[in-house]
């Protein structure tokens, strides 16, 4: 089961791990070696491929490593990949547990005057795989995000 955070500090919550970051550049590895071989056997469409591969595995775990949410005195930070937004204490009202629903990535959501934000945070595919656990784990979570609100607001 993933590690809920430490409410007596800031928070950072991070879907992608350094772990998949590695694997992905690792994969997008094997893109260029595809490119450099098709380059010396003269096949554009290996190059092409092989160029293809690589930039989506390097692109796509880049902006998924960025994205984060954090927590800390000045507010909530949401960096969704490719562009972040502020959220002061003010605007924020709560931290919202959504109904479970098959295939939903962000459980958890940050109510403000304007509406739902969603939130990326870590989650676990065990914990998706077993509902009932998923949902006291979730449940822990939001309260520890309501105690970083309350010790801020």
């Amino acid at each position: 089961m993933p590690r809920l955070p430490d409410p007596s500090g800031d928070i950072v919550l991070r879907p992608h791990t350094i772990g998949s970051l590695i694997v992905e550049l690792l994969a997008a590895t094997v893109g260029v070696a595809v490119a450099v071989d098709g380059l010396s056997r003269g096949s554009a469409l290996a190059v092409l491929g092989g160029t293809l591969w690589a930039l989506a595995f390097a692109v796509g775990g880049v902006i998924a490593m960025r994205r984060s949410t954090k927590l800390n005195a000045a507010g909530v930070t949401i960096c969704d990949g490719l562009r972040t937004r502020h959220l002061s204490w003010p605007e924020v009202e709560r931290f919202e547990l959504l109904p479970h629903r098959r295939g939903r990535r962000d459980h958890i959501v940050i109510v403000t005057p304007e509406g739902q934000v969603a939130m990326p945070h870590g989650d676990s595919k065990s914990l998706a795989l077993r509902i009932e656990l998923s949902l006291h784990w979730y449940q822990a979570l939001v309260s520890r995000l309501e105690a970083v609100r309350a010790r801020y607001q």
